[in-house]
């Protein structure tokens, strides 16, 4: 017996000379909130012993006689249950079921584990209410700090309810590799267990274990703080069982958020052993964005939870957990201007704020991460953004363009000589997208069944890479792939429908920009980084912040259709001589790519010649300048050609630039909106005329005669 005695004590010192060496040591209950007894610090606590309080510990959840089978000595009554189990269109699509609430509830041992933790943080029953009371006491034990409730208050920071929505998955069960290969078998023994249906511990993760609270919380110690059961240190905590695709990649520059040289100061406190969660973005990892309790709050609203908004446990409702911004869930102890808010390093609150923007604000609750899953949404979301022809579910999310989980520092450097892609390190890597098989005719749009949908990286399996091309992406939203079956969504800019970028970057059209393919031709003048001619660019080349720079994208803009640069789509002309508010302003869109010096001309004697493509064939003249700037002489006056004016680029060219079906995209009067500036402008090029298919236009090319009333540019 006395060896006996001495091997347990050698047990025990072993166990904490473990535990020393580990870097904390266990903390016992009496110094944790869990100690509730009057003389203590606990802001919730009873009250003294002579309001009729008690400073026995033990007793708020255990009893040395006649307690409750749901653990060792309980001493607290079964919750009524009533709970909403957290649930989301991912784990319905995994084909995971939540458990049903009864199975909380009764003499049962299945989910034992979460039910007497619930005892007390589901606010239902009082803390003071136990089965058997401290000896003399005949009432529940008077409580303090409650807020005039008797159970938890909804404001303490332990308050769950009967809603979990807002909190990581109870009661369910753990199935690693099918249906979720991101999570991990797991194989070592403890400190995280699952438990099976009599309430025992396993590490079974084939479907007979089930997650509890106790899988990560132990009530009687709290030295790594949340009562957690291992360090949350770099969320170690959070990827013993999650292995997001991305995240913990050996693939360069894949993610910023876990992966890359992105030091910036962010360090969580724990509330117990390590101090922080980490000291940057990049240590901290899954915590940077996700919060396993109360998630989803909005905005300034930290305290009180709001279970609807908490679906994939991001720390705010949807595009705020990105932003971060005056809204930090840790308080002082994490610097929130590393992330996208007003003030971040990567400034994006900003921009979405702007006139001209992707809307992320004003579609809440419209978002579903499983969009990334399948082009054959569940039956309960039936369109990509669009439902039924009402456009009730139309939405645009930060998720939409960026996959967090994988997306890299890198910001595109363009025009390249050859297709831009999107390899690992890009901040669009890993994005779910659509591909298109063009028609092989000049403007033709492809139909509804040439579309295929492009998986993003790491939601069902680890080997799809998410979109190539930065196009793709915008295909998703910007193509009849989006609005098939329903209607068209107006366009804000035009003030017309959407057009179909499908149809207009057809790589077969007679021109287009750059985007889908490389362009062959070298007609023309630009400014560099554009002079070699033969380049690809991408979509947020044009539409992106106003006057470029980081962050790139198309997240918000001063100018209309979220573009670098305003852009002048009206086509009123201006007064002989080119002075008035109708001459080409020299800032537009255009001239951030084309050399305004070889396209405007500042007075009546200035002329350049050659290098556009449009030139007067026995002097050379640049007919650009020509256009821009026109003067009246004796030889020709108003009365002579009554629509001698300066011009616009969209009196000749289409007011959406992104191709057409004419060399140059030259539009033709009777073209119709949207590509047609204005219905029946004089200088738009005479439907019917012939343009040569060289692209070299000369005055005999815009010749015609009056019609209908409508004169003609030169006759």
């Amino acid at each position: 017996m006395k060896r006996y005695g001495i091997f347990i004590i050698l047990i025990i010192f072993i166990t904490l000379l473990l535990a020393v060496l580990a870097g904390a040591a266990p903390t016992k209950v009496e110094v944790t909130k869990h100690n509730l007894q009057s003389t203590y610090t606990s802001s919730i606590r009873s009250d003294t012993v002579a309001n009729g309080g008690t400073t026995e510990i033990c007793v708020f959840c255990h009893t040395p006689h006649s307690g409750s089978k749901d653990a060792p000595l309980w001493n607290k009554k079964n919750p009524a249950g009533g709970y909403t189990m957290y649930n989301s269109d991912v784990m319905i699509a995994l084909s995971y079921t939540p458990e049903t609430d009864a199975s909380l509830g009764g003499d049962t041992k299945l989910h034992v584990k979460t039910r007497i933790c619930l005892s007390c943080h589901d606010g239902t029953i009082a803390l003071g209410s136990l089965v058997n009371l401290p000896g003399g006491m005949t009432s529940d034990i008077p409580m303090v700090g409650t807020g005039g409730s008797s159970g938890m208050p909804t404001f303490a920071a332990g308050y769950i309810g009967t809603d979990l929505r807002d909190d990581h998955p109870v009661a369910i069960k753990y199935i690693s590799a099918t249906p979720d290969p991101e999570l991990q078998s797991l194989t070592i023994l403890g400190p995280i267990y699952l438990y099976n249906s009599s309430g025992d511990k396993t590490q079974s993760s084939n479907g007979s274990g089930y997650i509890e609270c106790t899988t990560c919380h132990n009530a009687h110690d709290n030295q790594y703080g949340n009562f957690l059961v291992m360090s949350n240190q770099s969320s170690n905590l959070c990827r013993a069982c999650h292995n997001k695709a991305g995240v913990d990649s050996t693939v360069a520059g894949e993610s910023i958020h876990s992966n890359t040289n992105y030091f910036n100061d962010y360090a969580p406190t724990t509330g117990g052993t390590p101090s922080t969660l980490g000291t940057s973005v990049q240590t901290v990892k899954c915590m940077d964005c996700h919060f396993p309790h109360k998630a989803g709050v909005l905005d300034t609203n930290k305290t009180n939870p709001v279970p609807g908004q908490g679906k994939y446990l991001l720390s705010f409702n949807e595009e705020q957990s990105c932003f971060n911004a005056n809204f930090d869930r840790w308080g002082t102890s994490g610097s929130a201007d590393v992330c996208h808010g007003t003030t971040g390093v990567k400034n994006i609150a900003t921009y979405i704020d702007q006139n001209y923007k992707h809307d992320v604000r004003g579609r809440s609750g419209r978002h579903r991460a499983t969009e990334g899953r399948t082009s054959s949404p569940d039956a309960n979301y039936p369109g990509w953004i669009h439902e039924g022809g009402s456009q009730a579910k139309w939405h645009v999310e930060c998720e939409d363009c960026h996959n967090p989980h994988t997306a890299g520092a890198g910001v595109h450097s363009s025009p390249l000589a050859s297709v831009v892609t999107l390899t690992a390190g890009s901040s669009l890597y890993g994005v779910s997208g659509v591909d298109v098989s063009f028609p092989g005719t000049n403007w033709s749009a492809p139909g509804s069944g040439a579309y295929s949908f492009i998986k993003s990286r790491g939601v069902t399996e680890t080997t799809s890479l998410g979109v190539n091309m930065e196009y793709k992406i915008c295909f998703k939203c910007h193509t009849l792939y989006a609005w098939s079956g329903g209607s068209i969504p107006t366009a804000a800019s035009l003030g017309s429908a959407m057009t179909d970028q499908a149809l207009e970057f057809n790589p077969n059209n007679l021109s287009s920009h750059p985007v889908v393919t490389a362009n062959p031709s070298t007609l023309g003048t630009y400014v560099s980084p554009w002079t070699s001619g033969g380049q690809t660019m991408y979509c947020s080349d044009c539409h992106t912040k106003s006057g470029g720079g980081t962050p790139k994208g198309p997240h918000g803009s001063t100018n209309s259709a979220i573009l670098i640069k305003p852009f002048t789509n009206s086509g009123q002309y201006g007064a002989m001589g080119g002075t008035s508010a109708g001459q080409q302003y020299s800032g537009d869109l255009c001239f951030d790519c084309h050399d305004a010096n070889q396209y405007l001309r500042s007075s009546i004697t200035s002329s350049v010649t050659g290098g556009t493509g449009f030139t007067q064939q026995t002097t050379n003249y640049n007919l650009h300048t020509q256009h821009q700037y026109r003067e009246a002489s004796s030889a020709n006056t108003t009365t002579t050609i009554p629509n001698l004016r300066s011009y616009k680029c969209v009196n000749c060219h289409v007011r959406v630039p992104h191709g057409y079906d004419k060399k140059a995209m030259i539009v033709y009067r009777g073209d119709g909106a949207p590509y047609e500036a204005e219905g029946n402008n004089t200088g738009l090029v005479p439907s019917g005329t012939l343009l040569p298919s060289s692209g070299n236009y000369v005055i005999s090319t815009c010749a015609s005669t009056p019609a209908n009333g409508i004169t003609g540019c030169h006759y």
